[in-house]
């Protein structure tokens, strides 16, 4: 009966063992793919930002024809805004590229910290059979099945 009861309880240890690890492993892939996701909601976020910035510049420059006769302090304005809105398209797009390569990397260890959950509970579930096994060894030659806390 103790050795049922032994092979039952490591049995369920393995069970445990394996469904913890793939838990894990899932809830990794799960937050790579929300990264994923934010990732190409901030892209988008970085095109509709960079449009209004340009949008703003030609509403900027109408305005500024509109209200002045032209000349060259009008054209030396609107030089100057169109260099101010390439360096902020500039900035942003510097920016865009970086947090996006940051995602891809937090992606990547996610799925990477998802393959080592796994990986460990694999290697749990190995020490329980071994530990199981010497205790049915144990169990089968005549002594007793000692205690295991694990």
């Amino acid at each position: 009966m103790e050795l049922l009861l032994l092979m039952a309880g490591t049995g369920l240890s393995v069970l445990g063992s394996y469904t913890s690890g793939k838990a894990a492993q899932q809830a990794h892939k799960a937050k790579a793919q929300e990264l994923k996701i934010q990732n190409e909601i901030d892209f988008i976020n970085s095109i509709a930002q960079e449009n209004s910035i340009i949008s703003q510049l030609s509403i900027n420059q109408a305005e500024n024809l509109a209200s002045t006769s032209g000349g060259e302090s009008a054209m030396a304005f609107i030089e100057d805004q169109d260099t101010t809105t390439a360096k902020d398209i500039k900035r942003l797009t510097t920016s865009t590229i970086l947090n996006r390569e940051s995602k891809k990397r937090s992606i990547k260890s996610q799925y990477q910290a998802g393959k080592m959950a796994k990986r460990a509970s694999l290697l749990e579930i190995g020490t329980t059979l071994a530990q199981g096994g010497i205790e049915y060894k144990r169990g089968t030659k005549g002594g007793t099945v000692p205690y295991s806390s694990s």
